[in-house]
């Protein structure tokens, strides 16, 4: 007979008993288990979003970690006002400016590299750094 009640060895009617109470104890109180990316395909194949918390991404270089991070972490500050924190050892602040006005297609990098942006580019660079000045998001980089 196997001894079931330590802590690293527990029955399966246990594991799940507190399970289900630990998800309706977070339920009740308002918590989610989970938080949704806002990025709807990666959120269905990760069965509804990442678990809470500090999360790393890690992958080969330049597959896009930063650009898929920065973008996990922005959603859930701008549309819940869910404070984040992005933190990279590779995207330099200006960098992930650089990627954030690129956002939405209305602006092209070579462009924006080169200061050959219009005037209506401009002002649409504005107006997304405007509505997103009270969003709780902070950037770290450390290289």
């Amino acid at each position: 007979m196997v001894d079931a009640g330590t802590k690293d060895q527990k029955s399966l009617g246990l594991v799940l008993e507190e399970f289900l109470e630990d998800c309706e104890t977070k339920r009740q109180k308002g918590h989610q288990a989970i938080m949704a990316t806002g990025i709807n395909r990666l959120d269905d194949a990760l069965l509804g979003g990442l678990p809470a918390g500090y999360i790393t991404i890690g992958a080969r270089p330049s597959i896009g970690k930063s650009a898929v991070g920065a973008e996990i972490a922005l959603r859930p500050a701008r549309d819940r006002k869910d404070p984040t924190l992005f933190i990279s050892l590779e995207m330099s602040f200006r960098q992930f400016a650089l990627r954030f006005m690129l956002r939405g297609g209305k602006i092209e990098a070579r462009d924006l590299n080169r200061l050959t942006y219009t005037d209506d580019q401009l002002k649409h660079m504005i107006k997304a750094a405007s509505d997103h000045q009270e969003v709780p998001m902070d950037l770290c980089h450390q290289p």
